[in-house]
């Protein structure tokens, strides 16, 4: 059987994409229950939701939460910016380009560090260490939201909007099958990833950064197998 480049116009190649998509998301929805149920009750994932938490630190007076959710924006930002370089500019008619691949093995990296921090603390990392897994955490989903950005219709890292556009296209009639299916895709992948950490932090909380780890890392190996015989 041929190999799907990264550059097909439609068919297996969308579908190839999409599923790493779908994984990404799922990586996101365990990262945001690890961060909350972990790291002081925020979001590393999702910076909506994380304002809102520095908004309630700071009206509240709680100045660990506030700083936690700083530490959180911080790497978030850099993750961001240090992704979009290594991503370089979209490629034009490319489904997936080698820069995409370069910046998410920068997010496994940042996952594989916290990984080994939250494990070393029995996932119960203390005052101070906390801030760097936080950190971690937040550079990590930085650079998978501007390695994927423009891939496609929907979001890994914040499902809002994605949430918007399927409810918005179904009842204006314009939203097509294969659009439909990965917004549900996602959606699903991310509770359904959401509900396996928690499960992991209830029953075996050191196990539970396994779960964006492995995800992520599916990815970066599946892409770069799948751009490894095109040019980048």
């Amino acid at each position: 059987m041929a190999p799907i480049e990264p550059n097909a116009p439609s068919g297996q190649g969308e579908i190839r994409r999409d599923v790493l998509l779908v994984m990404l998301a799922a990586a996101a929805g365990a990262v945001d229950v690890i961060s909350y149920l972990g790291l002081g009750q925020i979001f590393t994932a999702n910076m909506s939701g994380n304002l809102v938490f520095f908004g309630l630190a700071i009206g509240g007076g709680a100045r660990a939460q506030a700083l936690h959710s700083a530490a959180a924006f911080a790497g978030f930002i850099v993750g961001a910016g240090v992704g979009a370089r290594l991503r370089g500019g979209p490629k034009e008619g490319r489904l997936w380009s080698r820069g995409v691949t370069v910046a998410l093995a920068l997010a496994a990296v940042a996952e594989l560090a916290l990984f080994l921090g939250w494990a070393a603390s029995g996932g119960r990392p203390g005052s101070t260490a906390i801030y760097g897994l936080i950190a971690a955490s937040a550079l990590a989903m930085g650079a998978q939201s501007a390695a994927v950005r423009s891939l496609s219709d929907v979001s890994t890292t914040y499902l809002t909007g994605t949430m918007t556009a399927l409810i918005v296209d179904k009842v204006a009639g314009g939203e097509s099958g294969p659009s439909l299916a990965r917004r549900v895709a996602v959606i699903l992948a991310f509770i359904a990833a959401a509900a396996l950490a928690a499960l992991l932090i209830s029953d075996a909380r050191v196990y539970a950064p396994l779960v964006p780890l492995t995800l992520i890392c599916g990815v970066v190996a599946s892409a770069w197998a799948w751009t490894s015989s095109t040019p980048r």
